[in-house]
């Protein structure tokens, strides 16, 4: 009986532990933007976000980058960075990138996951529009801006939260 009652506790502890030590795996991420909300997997990203819930969604960072106006909080195995003013305790951007150039303020590893634009309304469609490297993706009134280079212009970065 004791035997048993030990081989529960321990694997309830292996499961305990692996949950909170692996991080969210990058692929299984999936944003959704629609006109009014962004959604990441199933958890709407609110108003007003703040280090530690953002943290208990995707794991803790990588790294951090201080500046002098702001704080870049860095997920080197997901291609996210957070940015936040040092006035304020909510994100101020969170920008996913699909290219890196191994800056510091810039994560190791691209992003993996998904990213899907959603309307309630069938016929609205996503427009892009470009100027030089800087793209625009509207969705009703919404508005999301990344850069795109390239002849193709291929998206590199956007910023799916920017107050």
């Amino acid at each position: 009986m004791n035997k048993n009652k030990f081989r529960f506790t321990f694997t309830t502890l292996l499961i305990i532990v692996s949950f909170q030590i692996l991080p969210i795996s990058p692929e299984n991420l999936h944003f959704i933007i629609s006109e009014d909300k962004t959604m990441l997997t199933e958890w709407e990203i609110p108003e007003e976000l703040e280090l530690d819930t953002l943290e208990s969604k995707i794991g803790k960072y990588d790294r951090k980058n201080e500046s002098e106006d702001n704080t870049k909080y860095i997920w080197d195995q997901l291609g996210l960075v957070a940015k936040f003013n040092k006035n304020s305790k909510y994100l101020n951007k969170l920008t996913v990138f699909y290219v890196t150039a191994l800056k510091n303020d810039e994560p190791k590893q691209i992003y993996k996951g998904k990213m899907n634009f959603f309307s309630s309304d069938p016929n609205q469609k996503v427009e892009a529009t470009y100027k030089g490297w800087f793209c625009r993706f509207k969705l009703g009134n919404r508005s999301l801006y990344g850069i795109c280079k390239g002849e193709n212009r291929n998206l590199e970065q956007i910023d799916i939260i920017s107050k």
